[in-house]
């Protein structure tokens, strides 16, 4: 298997379909809109026909999912609630081509937050071969 370690940032800025500033301080927590996003892309398209586990860590306050773009469809977690403590959304998928893929951490609901999303990661699964 091989592991694709995503750079490990921390987000606080949330709005509607656009990238992060990661060096602007914001007032804490945000209100933010259901389905506003933070992503991280590997640094390469994923090749198709392969299937790769992905996960994210991420606490504070807020309802979040874990959002995988395949390239050709959203693949999803369920929403957690949001706490101090750590938690790992981890899901697995198949890059149906080569694609241009994004890992996304997405509001489920109006309301505060504050995010902090870090060890995001895209590893290759590779078959178990029986002999």
């Amino acid at each position: 298997m091989s592991l694709v370690q995503l750079e490990r940032v921390k987000w606080r800025r949330i709005w509607p379909g656009q990238t992060l500033s990661r060096s602007a301080p914001a007032p804490r927590p945000l209100s933010a809109a259901p389905n506003s996003w933070i992503w991280v892309d590997p640094p390469a398209d994923l090749a198709g026909g392969d299937s790769y586990q992905v996960s994210i860590t991420v606490q504070g306050t807020g309802d979040v999912y874990l959002d995988f773009w395949n390239g050709q469809q959203d693949v999803t977690t369920d929403p957690v609630q949001l706490t101090s403590t750590p938690q790992t959304f981890t899901l697995q998928a198949q890059v149906p081509a080569t694609a241009d893929t994004h890992l996304q951490v997405r509001t489920a609901s109006t309301g505060p937050l504050d995010l902090y999303a870090s060890a995001a990661s895209v590893q290759l699964l590779t078959p178990e071969t029986s002999g």
